[in-house]
Order: C-alpha cells, then structure tokens, then sequence
C-alpha cells in the first residue's frame, strides 16, 4: 500500500509538471506571436512608406488597404493608417471618389475624432474636384454656419429639423411647381461645372438661381409648344445619345485599358532628343531698305561690305519668336535659310515687312538650345504616345469587331458611281 501511494503521488507531480511546460511552451508561443505580428505590422507600415518615397503611390495605397483589412493594425494606429490612405488618393493619385470615400468612413468610424474639420474639409475638396462645386460650397457654407453657431446655439430640436429638411428647402416656384434646394444643386452641378465664378459668394449662387429658373421657364414654354416631338429635335437627341454611347463603350473597352510602359517612354525620349531641347538662341544685326532689288542682290550675294555701307540694327539674343515681334519681322519665312547660316553670314533672303520695307539679317550670335532631362518632358511624351496608343487600339478594336460582326462593305457600288460620273 505504501509503494501505491507513493506511485500515485509520483504520477501527480509528473502530471503537474507536464501542465507547467505546457502553459510555459503556450505563453512563449503567444509572446512569439505577439512579435511576429507587431514586427508584421512594423514592416507593412515601413514598406509602404518606401514605397510611396518611391512614388509607387498606387502600390502604397495597395498595401495600406490590405493591412488594414487584415487587421494587421492595432486599433489606436486604424485612425492614423486610415488618413494616411485618403491623404495619398487625395494628395498623389488624384482619385477623388476613393479619397472622399476613405475621409467619409475614418469619419463614420471615429466621429469624435481631433482631425474632424479637417476631414470635412477634406471631404468637400474632393466634391469640388469631381466638379459638384454648387454642393462643396453650400457644404462649406453649412459647416461655416456651424461654427458660427457654437457660439450661440439654437435648441436641439431646432437643429435636427435643420439638418433634415435643409435639402428640402424651396428655393423658388414656378406656378405650382416648387425647385427645392436638391433640385438646385442638381442643376447647377451639370449646367455651371465649368463656370469659374466664385461660387462661395452667396451673391454669386443667387443669380445662378435665377439662371436656373430662367432656364426652366424657357424649358417649360417649349414642352408647350410640343417641341418635345419636333423630328429635328428627335433626331439631334438620339444622334448626341448615340455619341454618348459610343464614347461609354470606347472607353470602357478600349481607352481604360490603354497603357505606355517606361520603357517605351524613354525609347521614344532617347529617339526625339534634338526635338526636346530648349529654344536655340540667336542674335543678328539688320537693315531696313526699301529697295527690294538692293536688299535681294545683298542677301544672296552675302555682300558684307554693302551690309556695312547701311546703318544697321540689332536684335535681342533670343529665340526666333521672340526675335520676330521685337523687330517686327517675320522670321518663319527664312527659317531653311537662318538654319544653314553660321555667325558672319548673311541671310541669303531679303524679308518683306508689313510697312512693305524689307529686312537684310546678319547672324552675329547663335547658341544651340540644351537638350531637356526626360523628367521635364516625360508627362508630354506620355500624352502623346497615349494619344497615338488608344487610336491605334480603336482601331483594332474595330477591325476585331467587324471580323466577329461579319462585316461586309461593298465599296464596289463607289467605283461604279465614279466610272458613270466621267
């Protein structure tokens, strides 16, 4: 009986012990983990900071999004890690929709925070860059209001009731029919989005209103007059709808998926240098005369020593352009002849002037312009191989479509119509 108990007792300790190193190895475990995950999450952060130094700002953002959806985020960085993305749609990519987004859900998510006026501001930026300027500036009116009212305070009830109603607010009447404010915006958003007017100014958003209702006044003498089913009309609409169509469809198939590599940007940069420089200088000494012969017979002859019998004038040195309006002389039309001149030479042609004088140049300076760093130009090239890119994409789109379409053109019925012409 006692060697039973003894064993017994042995058993237990040993049991007890193994428990011990299980919760020591799951301590050390969740310790190492918790590392992992903070040094994780330390290296997320630091590899899209690189990135963005980089100006990879799509690929930051990119990253930014996935940990945060993975939550790979302690909760006090979410609000900080969360602004740093809408700032780089904002500030960077210049995508307005998804910035004005991720500002609006860091303001759902912490509506006490610090950054709140600045965020909202933030907010009706971005509408006035997707160009609802009417509504950014009524936006910024209301927040204007709002603080102005901090200081005196309407009940609590009155403030809700403003808040509800504000876009229901009628603003005009036409007869019985009321424009409210929804209406308003509305308007103006697609009619003045490219208006310039300072649309902060309520004077200024007052007599758009009375554009807006004159507009509507007019549209409602013309549905009187039935000019909703005048054939010309008709068919202008579905000609625009047809436009508009078709502009959709290129755009969602051909122009959204064209792309200029680097490397086609600096192919194209390394073969056009001589056309990416600065303006060449030039300098040159002129005569006035109005004798087209005498002026003809110095030019093509180079006679240096009648040259200097005239009093002469001077140029800037400057680039042709600007060489033209100051002396008044139109340049463009001797260009072949100033390119193949070198310093001493004469202009081998005499230019006429608008007084009907004529002009006899000798070139006494030039200096080459300086080929332009492809940074300077990179954004010029990009729009011109985009340009060149999408039409040749259009292109083939269409000639892929006539293939599947089976199309058939009959151009032989035009060669026939021209034989009977002659």
């Amino acid at each position: 009986m006692p060697n039973d108990n003894s064993s017994k007792q042995n058993l237990i300790f040993i049991l007890l012990i193994a428990l011990l190193a299980v919760c020591f190895y799951n301590m050390h475990q969740i310790s190492v983990f918790e590392k992992r995950t903070e040094i994780k999450i330390e290296r997320a952060r630091d590899f899209a900071a690189k990135l963005a130094a980089q100006k990879l700002y799509h690929e930051a953002a990119a990253h930014i999004e996935k940990y945060l959806s993975d939550d790979l985020v302690t909760p006090e960085e979410v609000e900080s890690a969360s602004i740093y993305l809408a700032d780089l749609y904002f500030e960077h990519i210049q995508n307005y929709e998804k910035a004005m987004a991720a500002y609006l859900k860091v303001l759902f998510k912490f509506p006490a925070t610090k950054y709140k006026n600045d965020l909202e501001r933030r907010v009706i930026e971005c509408k006035d860059r997707l160009g609802r300027r009417l509504e950014a500036a009524n936006d910024l009116e209301t927040i204007e209001r709002g603080q102005a009212a901090k200081i005196t305070p309407p009940n609590a009830g009155q403030a809700a009731a403003t808040a509800t109603n504000e876009n229901s607010i009628v603003v005009a009447k036409i007869g019985d029919t009321s424009i409210t404010m929804t209406d308003y915006l509305g308007e103006l958003d697609s009619l003045f989005k490219q208006s310039q007017i300072d649309l902060s100014n309520p004077q200024n958003r007052r007599k758009l209103l009375k554009d807006v209702i004159a507009r509507k006044v007019l549209l409602k003498l013309a549905n009187s007059k039935r000019f909703d089913t005048d054939a010309q009309i008709l068919k202008k609409v579905n000609s625009a709808r047809e436009q508009m169509m078709i502009e959709k469809l290129l755009n969602d198939e051909v122009f959204s998926k064209t792309e200029v590599d680097e490397m086609s940007l600096k192919l194209y940069y390394d073969a056009h240098k001589n056309e990416m420089r600065t303006p060449d200088k030039y300098k040159f000494d002129y005569l006035v005369l109005n004798d087209n012969t005498e002026a003809v017979s110095i030019a093509l002859n180079n006679d240096s020593v009648k040259f200097s019998n005239y009093a002469s004038l001077q140029t800037p040195f400057a680039p042709l352009g600007e060489i033209s309006a100051a002396a008044e002389i139109d340049l463009s039309e001797a260009t072949t002849e100033i390119t193949a001149a070198v310093p001493g030479d004469i202009i081998k042609k005499a230019i006429k002037r608008v007084d009907g004088s004529f002009a006899v140049l000798k070139l006494t300076n030039f200096i080459k312009g300086d080929t332009l760093p492809f940074e300077t130009v990179k954004n010029d090239i990009l729009s011109r191989l985009t340009a060149q890119k999408r039409e040749n994409d259009m292109q083939n789109y269409i000639m892929k479509n006539f293939a599947e379409l089976n199309v058939v053109i009959f151009d032989e019925v035009f060669k026939r119509e021209t034989v009977k012409e002659k």
